[in-house]
């Protein structure tokens, strides 16, 4: 079953679970949009070549190095199905639809918890990713298990941490085999602030073997036009290209793409938006008894409250008209688990407080 989706009971109930933005879409979009009506009279570019360029142009890949999706959804499954691997490794909790792209394949599916390189300050927890004895378990990991394909997400999902150039490269360094294939989720990285960019090096551009997924879903909160793409070698797109279905993306979509990928100024809005609202909840969370959570770089939280609440929880923060996402589907996660999206700050006091109050009824 899957969680995601949104929420589509009653109204006025705030939707935590789902990470868009809750912010005004870029300025001249709902005109171009508007504009492009006219174009449903005749078929889309089959390949989309207009929108690839201008991808090409902003991001320094060439134009036979991106292929284009109906959302990044689409890609993991065309992934999947087209890069011809028996066995791959994802490291969890993460995005659940890897490995259901994956086993649909027939791929077999290893899995490496990451809950294991757990560090707690205070009731604030990460994923302990500078640690070496993370890096040298998954390369022998890989290299005992004879791994074909690691699936990354970054920055990751639920749980918000980044993983560096640096340690994609050891992995790459520690396995060395030519056909290692690493497949990394790049959906959220527009909601990194600069700082954290430049820190980590996120730059994965060069690396070979290496497949980039990015989402224009969440940052540019278009989710209903359904945009996505991913950069690797030519090898590996014209592999996709094979299996990939013609006209996948309509004309909205495609008119939308060369618009979107030059909005600099909304991203830098939606990295200021996320970093200030971020340290906000944070501040919040740190103070509630009872009550633990990853604050990662991306625009949600993972919080975790303790087991004896679970049953009543999720149904006590509806009744005060808060909707969050359940992350008993996470591989290494139970129902005391739950993410919670980034909003404005009206709408996160409204959360913070719920939270507080329902916890308040229990005894710790």
């Amino acid at each position: 079953m899957n969680f995601h989706g949104g929420y589509f009971g009653s109204e006025g109930v705030i939707d935590f679970s789902v990470n868009i933005p809750p912010l005004s879409y870029p300025e001249g979009l709902k005109e171009l949009m508007l504009d492009t009506f006219e174009e449903l009279r005749k078929y889309p570019e089959i390949d989309g070549v207009s929108a690839r360029d201008a991808i090409a142009h902003r991001t320094g890949y060439q134009s036979d190095e991106i292929i284009l999706g109906n959302g990044a959804t689409e890609l993991i499954y065309l992934y999947s199905r087209s890069i011809g691997v028996s066995k791959a490794l994802i490291l969890e909790p993460t995005f659940t639809e890897y490995r259901r792209a994956l086993e649909l394949n027939h791929v077999d599916v290893a899995v490496f918890s990451l809950l294991d390189f757990v560090k707690a300050e205070g009731n604030q927890l990460s994923i302990a990713v500078d640690d070496v004895k993370l890096l040298e378990q998954i390369i022998y990991t890989i290299v005992n298990q004879k791994i074909e394909l690691l699936v990354l997400c970054n920055p990751n999902n639920p749980t918000g941490h980044l993983y560096s150039r640096a340690f994609v490269e050891q992995i790459m360094d520690g396995v060395n085999d030519p056909n290692f294939k690493i497949f990394i989720d790049e959906s959220f990285l527009d909601f990194v602030s600069y700082d954290k960019l430049a820190l980590s090096n996120l730059q994965m551009k060069g690396l070979k073997s290496v497949f980039l997924l990015r989402s224009m879903t969440k940052n540019f909160e278009v989710p209903g036009l359904r945009i996505g793409y991913g950069l690797s070698d030519t090898e590996t797109i014209d592999k996709m290209k094979r299996y990939k279905e013609p006209w996948s993306l309509n004309a909205f979509a495609l008119k939308a793409i060369p618009f979107l990928v030059n909005q600099e100024g909304h991203i830098e809005r939606i990295k200021k938006w996320c970093e200030s609202e971020s340290n906000f909840i944070a501040r919040q969370l740190s103070e509630i008894e009872g009550l633990s959570y990853y604050k990662g770089e991306a625009n949600y939280f993972l919080i975790q409250i303790p087991d004896s609440m679970h049953l009543t929880f999720f149904d006590r923060m509806l009744k005060s008209k808060i909707y969050l996402r359940k992350c008993e589907d996470f591989i290494g996660l139970g129902k005391s688990y739950f993410r919670i999206a980034i909003r404005e700050r009206a709408e996160n006091i409204i959360l913070v407080n719920a939270i507080k109050e329902v916890l308040s009824g229990y005894s710790i």
